[in-house]
């Protein structure tokens, strides 16, 4: 059974109910979703860290052939690439904070039943409070976009080419459609989550009332 099942076994009973429910199938599932969950938030810091880097690391080569190359610069040129790494580096701060707020918050839960839920009560909230309110998610998503436009205009600078926006400017409404198409996706996950939580608390007062 995973998690939901064995919420639902819960959930149906009318009277007593946690003594309805095996705990250790119960703490087994919450392992088990939970390993699943971390599983995403690796992938998801691997892709950050590394999406990061790899923008930090383009938008300074681009900064060094600025300085090399023989064209004159406009300050217009700098404040693109310093606005790109801002961008990226916040997008890296932004997830590393609030990792290390994760682990300063679980590092208080043993293997207990009760803590067990609180752990998972705690890795839900993270999520949340990445993906549920519009300002988290822009806060997540946006710096992503202003980064890649960034390293996009800048090789577009280098390069002194005019700007056409019937080629060029469809890479910035991809990119545009992207955030937006993320940010949806972010929200409807979010909405799959919420319940769980609050059911996930319920069970965690069942629990302090017995």
């Amino acid at each position: 059974m995973n998690l939901d099942e064995v919420l639902d076994a819960w959930r149906s009973q009318d009277r007593a109910p946690l003594y309805g429910v095996d705990e250790g199938r119960l703490q087994q599932a919450l392992r088990h979703e939970e390993a699943k969950r971390r599983r995403g938030l690796v992938i998801e810091a691997r892709l950050t860290y590394g999406f990061a880097a790899l923008v930090f690391a383009g938008l300074a080569f681009i900064v060094a052939l600025m300085l090399s190359d023989d064209d004159p610069r406009t300050w217009w040129d700098f404040v693109i690439v310093t606005l790109g790494v801002a961008a990226a580096v916040f997008a890296a701060a932004n997830l590393y904070i609030g990792r290390r707020r994760l682990a300063l918050r679980e590092r208080h839960f043993g293997a207990s039943l009760h803590h067990e839920l609180g752990r998972h009560v705690a890795l839900l909230d993270y999520e949340l409070s990445r993906t549920w309110r519009v300002s988290a998610i822009t806060r997540t998503m946006l710096p992503f976009s202003l980064c890649t436009l960034a390293l996009y205009l800048a090789i577009w600078r280098i390069n002194n080419e005019p700007f056409k926006w019937g080629t060029d400017g469809f890479p910035i409404l991809a990119m545009g459609g992207a955030m937006c198409y993320g940010a949806w996706i972010a929200r409807h996950a979010a909405q799959d989550m919420l319940p769980r939580k609050r059911r996930l608390e319920e069970l965690l007062e069942k629990l302090d009332a017995r």
